[in-house]
């Protein structure tokens, strides 16, 4: 598992940033409509400055038409929606 985790994170490929798409970093494959996704519409410095970013997440998990609620992550738990399907595609063609 924790070698998994290492290769997760080397699935990111770049810093996530305000607009972006994005899911949680983790070894669970993306599912639509049961993995949580959503946009970053904040983003708050914390600490060093570039070093920790709090992002404010719009979650896309509801009906259409109705809003998502807004909760903050930090950056490093964070990976975009495209690097992440990327990646378990390739996850999946490998096993």
């Amino acid at each position: 598992m924790n070698t998994l985790l290492k290769k997760i994170k080397a699935a990111k490929n770049s810093r996530v940033g305000l607009g972006d798409v994005v899911t949680f970093n983790t070894s669970i494959p993306f599912i639509q409509g049961r993995t949580p996704w959503g946009t970053i519409v904040e983003q708050v410095d914390r600490g060093v400055t570039g070093q920790h970013l709090l992002c404010a997440i719009q979650w896309f998990n509801l009906p259409p038409g109705k809003r998502g609620n807004i909760t903050y992550h930090y950056e490093n738990e964070l990976l975009r929606l495209d690097e992440k399907l990327a990646y378990d595609a390739l996850k999946d063609s490998v096993v």
